[in-house]
């Protein structure tokens, strides 16, 4: 059996809990960039692994994926991209999540707008467009969650901050600049639990999983590999973690849970 360092261990775990969901889960926070890193690196390295299982005329589209794995885990690595920046910009409002029986049903990408080239091309546009990103970024607006503590309001750490000033005020700006664009969305089932027990931040399911899923099923329906691949792909990273699983002699309560759900991910996608 091979051997793995405690760190190994525990960065593996943390992949299997936010793939897999499985009934035993931490009641506390356990995002952090290393985390996140060691997620988009076991991503990447199932891709290029995966390559071996392709004909060689689509090598070239799968090549595509790769370096856009390969830019998601450097800008993780180079903390150009944040757990946090992700948290805010893609995990649903906590009230949401904890009012909705059964998963919620949410379609991405967002709001669309296209812009013409000539706005682009002006020097100017480049400029205040990253320049109200980053405000976005740093700023704290009323978007943000708040609560009453001791007779004043103050910021909910544990809850997610409203994205309007991006889905709305943002995209309300552009539009003025150009139009809505007509493209193809997908619709994820969202059924990430919030979950805390007498700890400061509430586990939540990692919003970089679901970026990188999106990322990859809108990338790979819009080309020649279809969504096929990307149901291929899903099962072979899923059946990858099990064998590291394994070797790592996780529990045979964990094993069994990873295997079924790939059980039934393969049945489901073979009707």
């Amino acid at each position: 059996m091979a051997q793995y360092s405690t760190e190994d261990q525990f960065s593996l775990e943390y992949i299997i809990n936010h793939v897999f969901s499985p009934l035993k889960l931490p009641q506390g926070s356990d995002q952090s960039l290393e985390n996140d890193l060691a997620l988009s690196e076991a991503v990447f390295d199932a891709a290029i692994t995966f390559s071996d299982q392709l004909p060689s005329d689509k090598l070239r589209l799968w090549t595509n994926i790769l370096k856009m794995l390969n830019n998601l885990k450097d800008s993780i690595r180079f903390s150009v991209m944040s757990a946090e920046e992700v948290e805010h910009q893609i995990n649903t409002l906590e009230t949401e999540m904890m009012g909705a029986k059964g998963k919620l049903i949410c379609s991405y990408p967002g709001p669309a707008i296209t812009v013409p080239d000539m706005n682009i091309d002006n020097t100017t546009f480049p400029a205040e467009l990253a320049n109200f990103l980053v405000h976005m970024d740093q700023d704290v607006l009323d978007a943000a969650a708040t609560r009453k503590k001791a007779k004043s309001i103050v910021l909910e750490e544990r809850d997610t901050t409203h994205p309007w000033y991006i889905t709305e005020l943002l995209t309300g700006i552009l539009r003025g600049l150009g139009s809505i664009a007509n493209v193809p969305r997908i619709r994820k089932r969202i059924g990430g639990g919030v979950l805390w027990d007498s700890v400061k931040l509430p586990w939540r399911r990692s919003p970089l999983w679901l970026v990188i899923r999106v990322a990859l099923q809108t990338t790979l329906e819009r080309s020649a590999l279809g969504q096929a691949t990307y149901k291929s792909f899903m099962l072979f990273f899923m059946a990858r973690l099990t064998t590291l699983a394994l070797d790592c002699d996780l529990s045979n309560d964990i094993l069994h849970f990873m295997s079924a759900k790939i059980a039934r991910l393969l049945f489901k996608q073979q009707c």
